[in-house]
């Protein structure tokens, strides 16, 4: 079992109300994780945190992202 943490603005952190659940796999019912459960205001400050990166985002040229993004998915 591992813990996973909201993403919000590049940082990893504790859901803001500090909850988990468990996450359990469908085939045997094992615990696989416990996730912080992220609450309206974590998912408001996502959303603020993705509109200001938009900008920087539509100004970077199309082979830069594609170049990003590969190196976020290795």
């Amino acid at each position: 079992t591992f813990l996973t943490r909201v993403q919000i603005n590049g940082e990893h952190r504790d859901g803001s109300a500090g909850a988990e659940f468990a996450v359990h796999c469908p085939s045997d019912g094992r615990e696989l994780a416990q996730v912080a459960d992220a609450t309206v205001d974590d998912a408001l400050m996502a959303v603020e945190a993705a509109a200001a990166a938009a900008d920087g985002w539509k100004n970077t040229s199309p082979r830069d992202r594609a170049e990003m993004l590969r190196r976020a998915y290795e």
